[in-house]
Order: structure tokens, then C-alpha cells, then sequence
């Protein structure tokens, strides 16, 4: 089985023609590719509620009540970096917040999520539900205020302002070899200097 991993590449990267860029072999796009939206800049996110949470399985290992009331919390997310965590709401499958946070240095960011943790006595939390929304689904310059569906139960009530800009990218697949040799191309050209940020 090959392992795949993802590249982001904007399209201003991909179709640069300066000599600074002009010795690095750009990837070959093809019909498989997906085009995607990369935004940067500041990321307001209002968590208000969520509805018809539902303790999993592993949660409820100690009891028999499918109707379990859970001590939930929410982690906010944009791709892999920490945006905040909510209060812990205790005893209830349906849970009121109304916190903010703000990120304020998202840079080429592609999606914002969400994950419902039950807070434990002991760690580790257990998880509950989550969903990812990508930048692409938002109006940028408004407030965004939506429910939306979570896995594999329940919905949450988000409100989310973007400000910033957006740039049209391309997510290409790359097989294991091959992202070696793109990142030892790219090391190589940063330790000659050929690549400036």
C-alpha cells in the first residue's frame, strides 16, 4: 500500500515564471487534482450551542443509560493549529457557550474545525463529535452565522467572520518518493538560497 500525502499550492506559486522560482521543478497537475481555497488572515469564531450530543460507546462503558448526559467542551481548530478550547459545560447533551476567539496569524489556511470532547475525571477526554468546515464554504467580510452537522451525531451553532484574503490553490497528491524528491529539491534550493520567503 503506497502512502499519500497532500501538498497546497497556491496558484501564484505554481504559475511564477521569475527567475527566483525559475529552478525548482513545479508539480505536474492533472485531472485528479483538486482546486481549493487558502485564506489568510483573521479568523473570528463565536461558539454558541450545541444540540442532540450523544456520549459514545466508550464513554458509556460504565453504564447502561443510552441517554447519558455529558460534561462537554469544544477544541477549535484551524488546520493543524490550536485556535482555543470552550468551557466545560457539565451535564447536559445540549450545551449553551456563547465564547469567542480570534486568530488573528491564519496564513493559507484551508479549513476551521471543531471537536466536542466529554471531560473526564481522567484523562484521556473522550470524544464525542466533530466537523470541519473549509474556508471555501464562508463569505469573507461577514458574519457567517450557521448550525452545523457533526459527526457522527449532533449539530453545533457557530457564528464565524473572516477578514482577510483568499487565494485559489491546487491540492495535489504526491506518493511517498515522490515527496521525498520534492522536498530534498526544495531543501537543497533553500540551502543555496534560491528560495526566499
Amino acid at each position: 500500500m503506497k502512502h499519500f500525502s497532500t501538498l497546497y499550492v497556491s496558484k501564484t506559486y505554481a504559475s511564477s515564471t521569475n527567475s527566483e522560482n525559475a529552478r525548482i521543478p513545479r508539480p505536474q497537475f492533472s485531472a485528479s487534482d483538486v482546486p481549493v481555497m487558502l485564506f489568510t488572515g483573521t479568523l473570528r469564531i463565536r461558539v454558541l450551542e450545541a444540540r442532540g450530543l450523544r456520549p459514545t460507546e466508550w464513554s458509556r462503558r460504565f453504564t447502561q443509560n443510552d441517554t447519558a448526559a455529558i460534561d462537554a467542551y469544544i477544541n477549535v481548530d484551524w488546520d493543524e493549529f490550536h485556535v482555543g478550547k470552550t468551557s466545560v459545560r457539565t451535564k447536559t447533551n445540549e450545551p449553551k457557550w456563547n465564547e469567542e476567539f480570534v486568530a488573528n496569524d491564519v496564513h493559507s489556511g484551508r479549513a476551521v474545525g471543531f471537536t466536542v470532547f466529554h471531560n473526564c475525571v481522567m484523562p484521556p477526554d473522550d470524544f464525542v463529535a466533530n466537523c470541519r468546515i473549509p474556508f471555501d464554504e464562508l463569505k469573507i467580510g461577514s458574519n457567517n452565522e450557521i448550525w452545523v452537522d457533526l459527526e457522527p451525531h449532533g449539530q453545533l451553532h457557530i457564528a464565524l467572520e473572516l477578514h482577510g484574503s483568499s487565494v485559489e490553490g491546487t491540492l495535489i497528491s504526491f506518493s511517498s518518493r515522490q515527496e521525498s524528491l520534492f522536498n530534498l529539491l526544495i531543501i537543497n534550493e533553500l540551502a543555496r538560497g534560491g528560495v526566499r520567503y
